[in-house]
């Protein structure tokens, strides 16, 4: 059975931001080594971008990627709202025959009240690439009041950590779009498999 570690979500997102090259477990790990998980390890498992150690035998693992950028670097603009506004692509590899769909929630952890949601989309279909300036699934509202993908945007002067979270699920929720990502966490709980974590960072 796969292990995933939950943090507290200041926690979480600290451990992120430590990361660069990729160095997301490392950045775990260190976390842990400060004494800070904040509950019992649950089903599923974390991959980082790069330098995830092997998978023991029997977990789910899988990678997440992106040609627009590495995990812990900057995001490039065209993908923000000073450029074009649209997705990067992102590829997700090792993808284990059990998982039936993904979704997918996009957040800025640097917002001055608390994580802001940036895109939701959910059904999406077992692929093992999300292309660039595409619909993948159906969408969920962000926290800008639209259902669409809406780019790093954060006041000027400061860099924010924006995590593209893909959820591997071993059912297809079949839900309706609009819905909130608290909504779509709730109908996720005992269907996650595997949690893989890309994070970009911007600054105006």
């Amino acid at each position: 059975m796969a292990v995933v570690l939950f943090f507290s979500s200041s926690d979480y997102f600290k451990a992120i931001k430590k990361s660069s090259e990729g160095a997301f477990d490392g950045a775990v790990l260190a976390m842990l080594g400060e004494g800070g998980s904040s509950g019992e390890p649950k089903e599923g498992s974390f991959s980082g971008k790069t330098g995830s150690p092997p998978a023991e035998e029997g977990e789910t693992s899988i990678e997440l990627k992106s040609p627009a950028f590495e995990n812990g670097q900057f995001i490039p603009p065209t993908f923000t709202a000073d450029g074009k506004n649209i997705n990067p692509a992102l590829i997700i590899g090792n993808v284990p025959q059990e998982i039936k769909s993904f979704a997918l929630i996009v957040e800025d952890a640097d917002a001055p009240g608390g994580p802001f949601v940036h895109w939701v989309v959910f059904d999406i279909p077992v692929v093992g690439q999300i292309n660039e300036n595409s619909v993948p699934g159906k969408q969920g509202i962000n926290d800008f009041g639209t259902t669409n993908y809406m780019g790093p945007d954060p006041p000027p002067g400061t860099e924010h950590g924006y995590f593209f979270k893909i959820y591997a699920l071993d059912t297809m929720l079949d839900l309706q779009e609009g819905i909130s990502k608290a909504q779509l966490e709730n109908a996720m709980q005992g269907h996650i498999l595997v949690e893989v974590v890309l994070m970009g960072l911007y600054k105006r």
